[in-house]
């Protein structure tokens, strides 16, 4: 069954799976196997260290080290639990300048040029108000523009709120996803092909509401000098900004194309884990 055909399907109850129930269809980052680059699940047993209530340190759960620490103590995101199944969750705040970070130069060779990926997550934004731009995650070359080396997955806050995964280049991608009305728990898994991205993603609304999008976007820049991956904010220019104000809940990034059923296997666990059983 296509991703498009999933999408459509009809659904339950207000927090039913809106993708394949099926014992059969279960899935963890961990079948892509050695394709698994970083996995990061603030629920997880082992997936955080923590002091004070405030983040130390955020787990690579995938076995290669990709640690992500905070730029500084004072600066660190506290543990919270919104997700509606009350699993942890990464709570960021823009006021504190709070985000977690990696430096990285092997993330080049992995996720650079026209290689493909699937990149995945599940985090909360919160209501709106204020305006501009807060990522979930920023895979980019950190001298680079903001419009340029970069995977990301994000959020604008100003209206209207759009949630939307991209992979911008010297010539700009975006893929506006979900306009959002009030608080969401999203799950976005975004992948590409070496050609063209294709994105899904799932946002609950607090009364209930499901929305979902399925875009293809033709892209074919290469991206140099990922070097840089951060969480809640983005690196452009040499600096961090633009932080987030949310909770993220988990990020994972895979080195290849997940078919459509596997993305359909990974949005239903995402949504059994986060959202409900």
């Amino acid at each position: 069954m296509s991703i498009r055909a999933l999408l459509r399907s009809p659904l339950r109850s207000p927090l039913a799976s809106p993708f394949v129930r099926s014992s059969a269809l279960s899935w963890s980052p961990l079948n892509a196997g050695a394709n698994l680059r970083f996995w990061y699940d603030a629920g997880a047993v082992n997936g955080l260290s923590a002091s004070g209530g405030n983040v130390d340190q955020l787990t690579d759960l995938s076995g290669n080290g990709r640690n992500l620490l905070p730029v500084m103590s004072s600066r660190r995101p506290t543990v919270g639990q919104t997700s509606p199944n009350g699993r942890p969750v990464i709570d960021l705040a823009a006021s504190s300048l709070q985000s977690l970070e990696l430096t990285d130069a092997t993330l080049q060779p992995i996720f650079g040029g026209t290689l493909p990926c699937t990149i995945g997550a599940y985090f909360f934004r919160a209501a709106g108000g204020g305006s501009g731009f807060w990522p979930v995650l920023d895979l980019a070359n950190p001298s680079s523009s903001g419009t340029a080396d970069r995977h990301s997955i994000a959020h604008w806050v100003s209206p209207p709120n759009t949630t939307f995964s991209r992979r911008n280049n010297s010539t700009p991608n975006v893929v506006p996803q979900v306009e959002l009305v009030g608080p969401a728990h999203i799950l976005a898994i975004y992948r590409y092909n070496g050609s063209s991205h294709t994105t899904s993603v799932r946002a609950l609304w607090t009364s209930g509401v499901f929305a979902a999008a399925a875009t293809v976007l033709s892209d074919t820049v290469a991206i140099a000098g990922l070097s840089r991956m951060t969480l809640g904010a983005r690196y452009m220019g040499g600096s961090i900004s633009n932080h987030a104000n949310g909770q993220v809940g988990e990020v994972f990034g895979i080195d290849k194309l997940l078919s459509d059923e596997e993305t359909a296997r990974a949005l239903n666990a995402l949504w059994a884990k986060w959202i409900g059983a």
